[in-house]
């Protein structure tokens, strides 16, 4: 299990010591971003299995918007917060988070690397609320078609991720390289290809 963690937190003492606690516990593919926007960047261009948040960064709702943000994407979200209440609790587990933990309970690192283990084989069955990919490949279905013609494109996140001729071979090259996503798989015509 070497997932792919993006930990946020605007207290880079703070990422430190669970980027550290977490590789202790094997989970040694950690990233770290400072804030809201610097994590939105990265999700961008970059493919997260995990992204663990603190609530309140540059603003009082930082976390949560963006908890929303990954809500349709594919990473599992975990909330991390020093100051925990019953609004925030309700308001992220309706928005899809995984777990929400208590930074200043003395088992708040253990309980995460809990969540994240145990998180991580539910998170591929997890229904997306919109499925954006099939959204994002109906909406860019012609440019799609001009750069793969005739094969089959693997799309996560928003985000070609790999394409083959292979549907078998293309699948198992996505399970092995995304094993906790959803990844959509679909066909592109060629030229004069007739599609049923």
């Amino acid at each position: 299990m070497n997932p792919s963690i993006l930990l946020v937190d605007d207290d880079s003492s703070i990422l430190g010591v669970i980027q550290e606690h977490l590789k202790k516990n094997g989970l040694e593919n950690t990233h770290t971003s400072s804030s809201l926007e610097e994590a939105r960047k990265r999700a961008a261009t970059e493919h997260f299995d995990v992204i663990v948040t603190d609530m309140i960064m540059e603003s009082e709702d930082a976390g949560y918007r963006l908890e929303k943000y990954f809500r349709e994407l594919s990473p599992l979200v975990i909330v991390l917060t020093a100051f925990p209440n019953e609004t925030t609790l309700k308001n992220c587990m309706r928005s899809g988070a995984y777990d929400y933990i208590n930074k200043s309970d003395n088992e708040a690192y253990k309980q995460l690397v809990r969540s994240i283990k145990e998180g991580l084989p539910l998170n591929k069955e997890k229904k997306r609320v919109v499925d954006r990919d099939a959204r994002y490949i109906t909406e860019n279905l012609d440019d799609l078609i001009e750069r793969h013609p005739g094969v089959y494109v693997a799309v996560l996140d928003e985000r070609v991720v790999g394409h083959g001729k292979d549907y078998e071979a293309l699948e198992k090259q996505m399970d092995e390289r995304y094993p906790y996503c959803d990844v959509t798989l679909f066909y592109l015509p060629g030229k004069g290809e007739r599609v049923a």
